[in-house]
């Protein structure tokens, strides 16, 4: 699963968890800046299995008796988890592809999930990588929420928050933060946050443009309107500047 910065991809993998059958094993990684031998004794570690002062040899009897087990047991394969894998190395890529090869009678043994940034996919192009490339059955990519998907998004999290008010933010001040965020959930979540503070402050009872553009300013994603007016400014993110309410 590809996905940029603050698209949703851990909140996927931790929906994910919760709804797995929990005779189901599974492993989660998450600090990827790790050698061969590191990889693994964190995997055993996950799945709790013995882990300290074992060779690598050891380290991959282990994870074969696991899953062997498991599979004589009739559980579901375990699942192997790992995000951030943007950082792996190929040599550590390697070796989780030769722990994809665990398998009785052409059935897998262990499940593996890789999550990453961009990134990783730029890396598993490489033609080291091409028999991991070849092993992946199932591909998805998260993109940004689309302006309306951004709207409704902003309107389930006050329903969940108990919000009465459907109202609370603007049509115009949605807009504001659709344009600043690009669609990606987790800046959605930091404007409309910022904004309701700066509501507060102000001692509005709804968002409006006006709170939401401080809001893109307050949290970094506009600069400030003095050094706006400077000429060596990069290009704009946004078209905010358009709006007639910067000027207020």
């Amino acid at each position: 699963m590809i996905g940029e910065v603050g698209t949703g991809k851990s909140t996927l993998i931790q929906a994910l968890l919760e709804q797995l059958d929990v005779s189901m094993r599974t492993a989660l990684i998450t600090h990827t800046t790790l050698d061969r031998d590191e990889i693994l004794a964190m995997i055993a570690r996950e799945f709790q299995l013995e882990y300290k002062k074992m060779s690598r040899v050891e380290l991959l009897a282990g994870l074969a008796d696991f899953v062997l087990e498991e599979n004589r047991s009739r559980q579901p394969p375990p699942v192997l988890i790992i995000d951030e894998a943007q950082n792996l190395v190929g040599e550590v890529l390697e070796e989780i592809r030769l722990i994809t090869n665990m398998e009785v009678s052409n059935e897998k043994l262990i499940q593996v999930v890789l999550v990453g940034q961009p990134e990783l996919e730029e890396t598993l192009a490489q033609p080291t990588l091409r028999q991991l490339r070849q092993r992946i059955a199932v591909r998805a990519k998260l993109t940004p929420l689309s302006q309306p998907e951004t709207s409704s998004y902003i309107a389930h999290r006050l329903e969940v928050a108990d919000c009465a008010d459907s109202e609370l933010f603007s049509d115009g001040a949605q807009q504001i933060v659709y344009d600043a965020s690009g669609g990606v959930p987790r800046l959605i979540n930091i404007l409309c946050e910022q904004s309701l503070v700066n509501a507060f402050g102000a001692g509005q009872e709804q968002v409006d443009e006006l709170r939401a553009i401080e809001a893109v300013v307050d949290v970094g994603l506009l600069p400030p309107r003095s050094e706006r007016m400077q000429p060596q400014q990069p290009p704009k993110q946004l078209q905010l500047l358009q709006l007639g309410t910067l000027s207020a």
